[in-house]
């Protein structure tokens, strides 16, 4: 069957607008409030940043929520440790934080150094009144 391209959009963003713009994509997969979409945001560019730094997977995991960085993202959303914890376990209730990480399905696969990022959604459109496992109601 031939796929036909319905529409196509580009957006110019910057690292940290790219890893903002990914998580709000994901959102129908997470389902994350306002908050809790920014705490995201702010572990995926720690755990990328950790990971340019040539540390091992285990040590990537114990720095990633450690209390230097939870300290640090607490400024950084400007909230205070106990909405830290309730936010990240709201992550970890979803599946984005998994075993003490970012769960991959939710980090973009982009390549060091790349400057594109291509993504393509593919809407089963079913008659209204149909389930799917995304559903909720």
């Amino acid at each position: 069957m031939k796929m036909k391209i319905n529409n196509i959009s580009r957006l110019v963003v910057t690292r940290d607008g790219f890893i903002a713009a990914w998580v709000q994509i994901l959102l129908p997969f997470h389902r994350l409030r306002p908050m809790e979409t920014k705490l995201g945001v702010e572990l995926i560019k720690l755990r990328e940043d950790l990971g340019k730094s040539g540390m091992t997977q285990d040590a990537i995991k114990s720095a990633l929520l450690s209390r230097h960085a939870r300290e640090t993202i607490c400024n950084t959303l400007n909230v205070s440790l106990f909405s830290f914890k309730t936010m990240l376990s709201a992550l970890r209730k979803v599946g984005f934080i998994k075993d003490d990480d970012v769960n991959p399905r939710f980090m973009p696969r982009l390549a060091p150094g790349e400057k594109q990022f291509r993504l393509l959604y593919h809407f089963d459109i079913k008659d209204n009144g149909e389930a799917d496992e995304h559903d909720e109601g």
